[in-house]
């Protein structure tokens, strides 16, 4: 299923739905897999895994087993992720928008404020020396 206008509702499927750039989609999402190039502001339940593109945006709560987070691509809210997280960043040859000069790096650590919840640390890293 894909979006590339407005929506506000529920959506529940066990196959993928891609947000388009510029797309506005509100609710709750209980899907397979999210493709997110809009911006989604929503609860998102995931059985394989978000993806947020370099223009996405997802604002709310995150519950996937995976996380794609490209260069540029933001999630404001809670992410929760199962035991044996797989988290995927482009490598530095291939860091989107940036021609290669860098690296995101998504450290996980407990969150203080919650008794079992992790949060994410998000830094990108380039060599010394070069303009973003």
């Amino acid at each position: 299923m894909r979006i590339d206008g407005e929506f506000e509702g529920d959506v529940e499927s066990s196959g993928v739905l891609v947000v388009g750039r510029g797309a506005r989609v509100a609710g709750t999402l209980v899907l397979g897999q999210l493709q997110c190039d809009g911006l989604v502001t929503a609860e998102v339940t995931a059985s394989a895994k978000v993806v947020v593109h370099a223009s996405g945006r997802v604002m709310g709560t995150v519950r996937a087993p995976a996380l794609v987070v490209e260069e540029g691509g933001r999630i404001d809210g809670e992410v929760s992720m199962d035991q044996g997280v797989t988290v995927s960043v482009p490598s530095p040859g291939h860091a989107p928008g940036r021609g290669g000069r860098g690296i995101v790096v998504i450290l996980f650590e407990p969150d203080p404020a919650r008794s079992a919840g992790w949060r994410a640390l998000c830094f990108f890293l380039q060599r010394a020396g070069q303009k973003g």
